[in-house]
């Protein structure tokens, strides 16, 4: 028995109501992380495709077929945990083979290689470093 303040506390409580007790504060934590996490990973998703769609329009600018290439960018969900989204994937829907070719250059018809346009992966490398952090800052503000 507890003596704090001239009040008297006596609290009984069976092992089980405690065991019962602990898994819902840790499975309300549980749903609160997940929840984080798909919350910083779909805004994450989103500030990347943005910023494809961005370069992708700078990088391309004179081309005729800029517009249809800096436009064609989306955003897929990939995966689930436990019926949360944990995964995306930024494609570009209207012309899905010529993102690889612009990014990485390719072979040419008389046999020259066409310079490379890195337009994504400035993007994943600025993307990989926020995302972490960004996941931790949502953990840490749990109450």
């Amino acid at each position: 028995m507890a003596n704090y303040n001239n009040y008297s506390y006596d609290v009984t409580i069976s092992i089980d109501q405690l065991t019962d007790e602990i898994e819902k504060i840790l499975d309300d934590y549980e749903n609160q992380v997940y929840a984080s996490i798909e919350g910083a990973t779909k805004a994450i998703a989103q500030k990347a495709k943005n910023a494809v769609r961005r370069n992708a329009r700078a990088t391309f600018k004179p081309y005729h077929r800029q517009r249809k290439y800096s436009n064609g960018w989306d955003l897929k969900q990939k995966s689930r945990v436990k019926g949360i989204s944990v995964s995306y994937v930024i494609y570009n829907r209207n012309a899905p083979g010529l993102a690889h070719l612009l990014e990485n250059g390719h072979a040419s018809v008389n046999g020259k290689r066409v310079k490379a346009y890195p337009h994504i992966k400035p993007v994943q490398d600025e993307i990989d470093a926020s995302l972490v952090s960004d996941i931790k800052s949502r953990i840490a503000r749990i109450k």
